[in-house]
């Protein structure tokens, strides 16, 4: 029986994603779709679920430099050598548009981001410094903001409008910017993914002055410290 005992547990140990860094299984970032109960936009919740996971991709993705095509993973695992686990739910919201809109019903102002935390946090969601979240906001348009862990406030999280998603479904609003309707289509995902890396704490010394500012851009080394320093716990071993 010991000796059984002893094989379950070191079954489990190989089967923990944390066992390889030595310590307990790293808690999951999570990802909200949150979906207002009224809305403008050319893409629907299930395709912002299939851009969230195109952009952050899988712990198992190879690593991948210099190129926007890379996933955030794929980046993480080139950068850092460590990979984070993730989940998506999306999130209906009883609400409709708050802040100002443009022509096409997309939000374009920035207290969609304080509704969208105030939504989350009514129903229980942990948006302090002790949580990893992100938020794609479905008719939230090219808006896109984040909190750093470093900034200690009560809605600590990195969130995207729809545009990118419409960007990766070819299905631009015609309200979208140059910037945004003429993109390449690998980079749909850099507004959400520069957002998730500052939410993790890519940018807390570097600001925006060093570089990697997009999933696949070679990071500082001030970057690359501080992604671990604030978000190790989230990071594991490939």
């Amino acid at each position: 029986m010991r000796a059984l005992l002893v094989v379950l547990v070191a079954a489990l140990l190989l089967a923990a994603p944390g066992a390889a860094r030595g310590g307990p299984t790293p808690p999951l970032v999570h990802v909200y779709v949150v979906v207002p109960t009224s809305y403008s936009s050319t893409v629907t919740p299930a395709q912002a679920v299939d851009f969230v996971h195109a952009a952050l991709g899988s712990p198992a993705d190879a690593p991948c430099i210099n190129s926007h095509s890379c996933s955030v993973n794929a980046w993480f695992r080139h950068e850092l050598g460590e990979v984070f686990d993730y989940d998506v739910t999306v999130f209906p919201v009883p609400w409709g548009v708050f802040d100002s809109t443009d022509a096409c019903g997309s939000t374009d102002g920035g207290g969609w981001y304080w509704q969208v935390a105030w939504s989350l946090q009514g129903a229980g969601v942990d948006l302090s410094t002790r949580s990893r979240a992100a938020v794609v906001l479905m008719g939230g348009g090219g808006w896109a903001g984040h909190f750093s862990p470093a900034n200690h406030v009560d809605a600590h999280m990195g969130m995207a409008g729809d545009w990118g998603t419409m960007r990766m479904f070819d299905s631009m609003n015609a309200c979208a910017t140059n910037y945004f309707s003429t993109l390449p289509a690998n980079d749909a995902a850099c507004g959400f993914a520069h957002e998730f890396a500052g939410m993790m704490g890519e940018f807390v010394t570097a600001g925006y002055n060093e570089g990697g500012l997009f999933q696949g851009d070679p990071m500082s080394t001030n970057e690359k410290k501080d992604l671990v320093r604030y978000s190790g716990k989230w990071l594991r071993s490939p």
